[in-house]
């Protein structure tokens, strides 16, 4: 089995985005709150806007969460699919442990 480098640091680079600090404080406030806007995020974790919207696209991007333009605002909220999509991943990583099937990742 040949293993795509490419995907493998895709899936690498998104576990990596659930380790950072303000990506694992977003996601706790979006578990407890199920939907906010840019605004209402920023106040709560106490972090300026551009730095806000930064993490919240990374994470978008990396489909831990979704979003919703409503009028003005952009709400954001816990991508439904988002724990299946983990354990997905997570069984890639285990695979790609397999010694058969290892190969050197970019630090990416």
């Amino acid at each position: 089995m040949e293993i795509n480098t490419e995907k493998a640091n895709n899936i690498i680079k998104s576990l990596r985005s659930l380790c950072h600090p303000v990506n694992r404080e977003i996601i706790t406030l979006l578990e407890k709150e199920k939907a906010l806007d840019v605004n209402t995020i920023m106040n709560k974790i106490k972090l300026i806007q551009p730095v806000v919207s930064h993490y919240l696209i990374e994470l978008k991007d990396r489909g831990v969460l979704v979003s919703e333009r409503n009028k003005r605002r952009m709400i954001y909220s816990i991508n439904p699919d988002f724990h299946k999509d983990l354990a997905e991943k997570m069984d890639k990583c285990i695979t790609m442990q397999d010694p058969k099937y290892r190969t050197t990742l970019g630090n990416n």
